[in-house]
């Protein structure tokens, strides 16, 4: 069976030998894709919403991770959520525990030991008897994170496997009878170790797989933390790490702990980090140090509109929509939210949320697409698969058109209906002032957008659809947002 200690003295021997810092397996990197994160309102709950403005999620599973310090590869998956406010940087963190889990030095199945671990008080199964540095804060299960905001530590040079950033390590706790769980946080690896919880704001809960939270960790804090970890040598702001275009490279550790029927106790399976293909020298990602900072296998890259303002009925749309690649801004800054969206744009976006593989689009049945143009393939591709019709006698279909609100209502129907949801629910449009200028071959259709919540009244006064007024790039990406969360 496992026994941590004797693997760690193993690892402290290779250390030794092959001044390699870590023992991580020799598998290949896949690379975590840069992620792009929006400036969101997000609940701290636990619970991790589509209409809270969220990323898409980086990985951590077998493909993305190094395992280091640890003797067996990661049989557990995570999606990992990011956004930000003024406040600080938002994670949000679904965990499915107790994947299959064979015991690589003697092929011995332990899966479903490795199911969630609670955490019940301060990590003794890893602590360093000689030092007293606690890295991992917790004794159960534990989600880590560690941050080098612009990239500015590497930046200065500090780039060795001994070079860090403060470690916020975060366990979930049962809660007593009647009460819920919650989360608890330590901060290690910085000059200042110890918890920090009531300095960042927090919730989780155990789930039918594993468990999930949220925490909003203070820029304030990552700041304090980088300038301690620099020495001085890098002083940020927040003003300057949370402006367009900024990238934070960053880090997500998971201690995983299983029980171990032969010491009847809660042990250590292993280590993971999410780890880059290469490190900055060109050595393989997997031979770093996992928590060094060159080590880091993340990218954020923060988004940040200028005409799009807190309070803005659209700002989550916005954001959510752009964090998924759906709808791109019109510059670095801006995203123009009252630009009328064209027919040819639209296609464009419906594709990229449909994941379309357009390179078979080669060839135009309009007369007025380009299979060349930008909107070429996706436009042939919307065709072909029945969601667009042609204009007049149907040669052309008016790329640079408007798109009126019941032409995407009539749009959409078509994808959803293909895409197996349920396309049965009609809300009486006769209840709104302007039913009757709904066009017959677009009835249906509005009918099911509305039940399905996808498109509402633009009027607070009245039930108005304005199934002729032209469709706005804020407007789309709200649908687009509200058919993901459908």
């Amino acid at each position: 069976m496992k026994k941590f200690t004797k693997i760690l003295v193993l690892t402290v021997a290779l250390m030794a030998i092959l001044a390699i810092a870590s023992y991580a397996s020799p598998h290949g990197i896949i690379e975590n894709e840069p992620v792009s994160i929006p400036n969101g309102n997000v609940t701290i709950d636990g619970y991790i919403n589509a209409d809270e403005c969220y990323s898409k999620p980086a990985k951590m599973n077998y493909d993305t991770v190094g395992y280091y310090w640890a003797h067996n590869p990661l049989s557990t998956n995570a999606d990992i959520y990011y956004a930000y406010d003024d406040e600080g940087i938002i994670i949000g963190m679904d965990i499915v525990e107790g994947l299959e889990a064979i015991d690589e030095r003697d092929g011995t199945d332990l899966t479903g030991l490795n199911s969630f671990q609670y955490s019940t008080d301060f990590d003794t199964l890893d602590l360093d008897v000689d030092t007293g540095a606690n890295d991992y804060g917790w004794n159960g299960d534990v989600a880590g994170f560690m941050f080098d905001p612009l990239g500015a530590l590497i930046g200065e040079g500090f780039s060795g496997s001994t070079d860090l950033s403060a470690n916020y390590m975060v366990g979930l706790f049962q809660g007593a009878e009647g009460e819920e769980d919650y989360i608890r946080v330590y901060r290690s690896r910085s000059f200042e170790d110890g918890e920090v919880t009531d300095l960042i704001e927090s919730a989780g809960r155990v789930t039918e797989n594993g468990w999930a939270f949220e925490v909003k960790i203070p820029w304030d804090l990552i700041i304090e933390d980088t300038d301690s970890a620099s020495l001085g040598f890098v002083q940020l702001t927040k003003d300057v790490i949370i402006q367009s275009g900024s990238v934070i490279r960053t880090n997500v550790l998971y201690q995983d702990r299983f029980f171990d029927d032969e010491q009847g106790d809660v042990a250590t399976w292993g280590r993971y980090m999410t780890a880059p293909a290469t490190l900055p020298d060109g050595t393989p990602g997997h031979l770093g140090s996992g928590e060094g900072i060159a080590s880091y296998g993340i990218k954020l890259n923060l988004l940040k509109f200028d005409d799009v303002n807190e309070g803005d009925w659209y700002k989550n749309s916005v954001y959510y929509c752009a964090a998924n690649g759906y709808v791109t801004g019109t510059t670095a800054t801006t995203f123009n939210p009252k630009a009328k969206l064209t027919r040819g744009a639209f296609v464009v976006i419906l594709a990229r949320v449909a994941g379309a593989d357009l390179t078979q689009y080669t060839e135009s049945e309009f007369k007025d697409v380009d299979a060349s143009a930008w909107y070429g393939p996706s436009v042939i591709w919307a065709a072909k698969e029945g969601y667009v019709n042609g204009l007049g006698d149907g040669t052309t279909f008016g790329p640079g058109n408007t798109m009126p609100r019941q032409q995407l209502a009539t749009m959409f129907f078509r994808y959803a209906e293909k895409a197996g949801l349920d396309v049965d629910g009609r809300a009486d449009l006769t209840k709104y002032t302007d039913y009757a200028d709904i066009g017959s071959w677009a009835t249906d259709a509005c009918a099911w957008a509305v039940d399905a919540g996808l498109m509402k009244s633009t009027s607070s006064d009245a039930l108005v659809f304005a199934p002729t007024n032209p469709v706005t790039r804020a407007q789309a990406a709200q649908v687009f947002m509200n058919y993901d969360a459908m």
